[in-house]
């Protein structure tokens, strides 16, 4: 009978250790397993460089995850700490820590589609990167600075923001400083191309001078079809010598660009970027110009029109003149239509 008793504490023993067992690997399944990802199409950011510690507190405060303790305890488990490759990493609704992990250790990250529109400063463009990519800008900025770096695209220091055209680039949210700038440079040679090079060398401007051209024609317009037309006015004021007298370069100067009304006080201001007071080009864009705003430049319009300004009816586009007499009366009648609307 005692025997039985032993057998049966034995299987008692068996079972309960059993079901410890099967707790516990419950548990681990859940561990690596049970959703944790808050939102379907989600991303996961990894900074390069980051220690261990620092990324535990960066996932908690991009809030994708559920369970950012359990996701911690995964992670040292698996010996991810040891493994981190920075990137954005899609992750979705379904996924458990052990898929996103296998993600991060795959290393394979999602490219991004970087929209690069129209900036007007070099500190512009640099905030802009830093708000859409890991990308040391310290290092961008000193890469647009390094003349060694831009002779490859035959620009000097003055001109590096002609390097920046707008256009959509994929990359990757991780990329260096130089990967960015490198992937941008072969964008800009490809743009450059022969025959865009033939037809600025037709006009008798270098390519930082078409672009310096269409950053003016960007800042006057956002009307297309007349681009080519105010083209031609500032390459025949250009070629006689006539100082631009463009507004936008003095918005540039003061570095307001909320000034809807150019004064007589405005055009007093002492900067090399005043062409009411300077006669030629600025000494940099005052803008990266779109497309469409330096092929209008490439292919200006044929015409003797020395003067514009704004259509009265504050359409959007513009009067323009041959004399100085007609372009006065034009602006009069602009300047009365701002009056009456009380615009200052």
């Amino acid at each position: 009978m005692a025997k039985k008793n032993r057998s049966q504490t034995n299987n008692n023993k068996s079972g309960k250790g059993f079901r410890i067992f099967l707790f516990i690997g419950l548990a681990a399944l859940g561990l690596f397993f049970i959703p944790v990802v808050k939102t379907s199409n989600s991303n996961l950011k990894i900074r390069p460089n980051a220690t261990w510690e620092f990324i535990k507190e960066d996932i908690r405060a991009q809030d994708r995850l559920r369970f950012p303790q359990l996701f911690e305890w995964a992670a040292e488990l698996t010996g991810y700490p040891k493994h981190i490759h920075a990137g954005s990493y899609a992750i979705d609704a379904w996924m458990g820590t052990l898929p996103i992990l296998k993600v991060l250790f795959s290393g394979r990250q999602e490219a991004i589609q970087l929209v690069v529109n129209k900036y007007r400063t070099q500190h512009e463009f640099l905030i802009f990167v830093a708000q859409k990519l890991a990308t040391d800008t310290l290092v961008l900025k000193q890469l647009l600075d390094d003349s060694v770096y831009l002779s490859k695209f035959k620009l000097s220091t003055i001109h590096s923001f002609c390097l920046i055209t707008p256009n959509t680039y994929e990359v990757y949210w991780s990329c260096s400083a130089q990967k960015l700038l490198d992937k941008m440079g072969k964008a800009y040679l490809q743009f450059w191309n022969e025959d865009r090079r033939k037809a600025a060398a037709t006009l008798g401007f270098s390519i930082p001078e078409i672009i310096s051209i269409a950053a003016i024609v960007e800042e006057e317009t956002n009307y297309v079809p007349e681009k080519s037309m105010i083209a031609s006015v500032y390459i025949n004021r250009l070629r006689k010598g006539i100082p631009l007298q463009a507004d936008p370069t003095i918005k540039y100067a003061l570095g307001d660009f909320t000034i809807k009304r150019i004064t007589q006080e405005h055009l007093t201001t002492a900067s090399l970027f005043n062409t009411y007071i300077h006669t030629g080009l600025p000494p940099t864009p005052i803008c990266t110009p779109s497309v469409s705003s330096i092929d209008a430049v490439l292919h200006a319009s044929k015409s003797n029109k020395l003067f514009f300004c704004a259509n009265p009816d504050l359409n959007g586009q513009h009067i323009f003149a041959q004399t100085l007499e007609e372009h006065l009366k034009n602006a009069k009648n602009y300047h009365d239509a701002l009056n009456k609307k009380g615009i200052h």
